[in-house]
């Protein structure tokens, strides 16, 4: 829950953020939509599809309001998902992957390993305890356990 907190909070600062740019209502509503995992996962494609614009349009104004482009603004979007993936599931990294839109392995670990300066499998084990308590091993009931002082 904590997290799930956190990520509203962060979309909200970041979405705050957005409006005081002065963005345009159209790019706007189609940023909303493509933060949707249906959305993200299809790519640029259909953020061309949910803007009405033309491609170059787009790549234009998302430089101007966001200072960087189209792809790479989807890709941050996807890279969040995987990271919260990574902490709170146990889904195996090629599915997350390519559920988030990443169809080729060496380019996601490229992306993954230059936003965050490590592996996907380094970074889900260095979050998953913090995040995750049953990533946290507990003696099974046929092991013998340590007797009480």
């Amino acid at each position: 829950m904590l997290l799930n907190f956190l990520v509203d909070c962060h979309l909200l600062q970041q979405t705050r953020t957005e409006e005081t740019r002065k963005i345009p209502g159209w790019l706007w509503q189609a940023c909303e939509a493509m933060r949707r995992e249906e959305n993200f996962s299809l790519g640029l494609e259909r953020l061309i599809e949910l803007s009405g614009k033309s491609q170059e349009h787009v790549t234009r104004t998302m430089k101007q309001c966001y200072g960087i482009t189209p792809t790479a603004w989807i890709n941050r979007i996807r890279l969040e998902k995987v990271c919260t993936l990574l902490k709170t599931t146990r889904e195996p990294i090629l599915e997350i992957m390519l559920r988030c839109g990443f169809n080729n392995v060496s380019y996601f670990n490229l992306l993954f390993k230059k936003k965050y300066g490590l592996s996907p499998m380094k970074y889900r084990n260095l979050n998953r305890v913090v995040i995750d308590p049953a990533g946290i091993s507990l003696p099974q009931e046929n092991e013998k356990r340590p007797e009480s002082p």
